[in-house]
């Protein structure tokens, strides 16, 4: 990717050229020739290694994971500037992927990319992911979300994450893009796709298990609660019969009048008893 030369210039006709490999070249200076959708600045492309080189793969190629080539130039600040007051590595630094300054306030980077897509099985209890496991897709799944960017769609939304990318202070370029191609990708190959059936599910629901008439269960309701009063205030009564003097004469009168008859059963029991033989 080379820089805009110095002095003035016309930004319909602006030359940006860049080369990526022997099939990725051109000027982002210029509207793609191919692709659905077609941004002046952005161009991206698919390949695979043959004989240790790049090279193009067709639309209905699948692979997982397959490698990919995206080149940007946008209209953003001066990295001079945008160096000195952010925290995020500037031009060159591969911390940030290497931000390129092109000149008259525009700035591009290339990015070579592989792009992995999983099979995921979790469970889900009360909103909450409890168990996550991945395991690597099938290359036609594959081909599912690598096909429809590959013919163009979903160009629009990744330049705009581009110029989103240059200005983030917190994540570099690289992350930054990674979740807008993963983010478009579904979006673009969610109509493929249909709900599938749980592996194991529980549901929770109220149902009536029976139906009691009104009148019936507030008499019985009201009986238990008069009952339960009933009992605390003769459990209370007796309490306070217990104390008083009548009470405990009375008591004694009759412990009187059995301890004879108790000790008589107690001796009776204590004596030898004989037969006559």
């Amino acid at each position: 990717m080379s820089r805009i030369a110095s002095g003035p210039f016309d930004i319909n006709s602006i030359s940006i050229p860049f080369g990526c490999y022997d099939g990725f070249s051109g000027d982002l200076g210029r509207t793609p020739a191919t692709g659905h959708e077609r941004a002046q600045g952005w161009n991206m492309s698919f390949y695979e290694i043959v004989d240790g080189s790049p090279k193009n793969i067709p639309v209905q190629a699948q692979a997982n994971p397959f490698p990919f080539y995206a080149v940007t130039a946008v209209s953003s600040i001066d990295l001079q500037d945008f160096q000195a007051q952010s925290n995020v590595p500037g031009e060159g630094d591969p911390a940030n992927h290497s931000l390129i300054d092109i000149g008259h306030g525009f700035t591009g980077f290339a990015l070579n990319c592989q792009a992995t897509v999983y099979d995921v099985t979790f469970s889900l209890i009360n909103g909450s992911f409890v168990d996550f496991n991945t395991t690597k897709a099938s290359p036609q799944k594959a081909s599912i979300i690598k096909a429809p960017l590959q013919v163009g769609f979903g160009q629009y939304q990744l330049y705009q994450s581009a110029f989103l990318a240059v200005l983030a202070n917190s994540d570099p370029v690289n992350a930054t893009m990674g979740r807008s191609f993963s983010q478009i990708g579904m979006a673009l190959a969610s109509g493929a796709f249909d709900i599938d059936s749980n592996i194991q599910q529980r549901f929770r629901y109220t149902t009536n298990v029976t139906r009691v008439p009104k009148a019936p269960f507030w008499f019985l309701v009201i009986v238990c609660l008069l009952y339960s009063v009933f009992g605390m205030a003769m459990t209370v009564t007796a309490f306070y019969l217990r104390r008083m003097p009548e009470v405990r004469e009375q008591q004694a009168r009759l412990m009187v009048g059995w301890a004879p008859e108790l000790l008589d059963k107690d001796s009776s029991r204590d004596e030898p008893s004989y037969s006559n033989i």
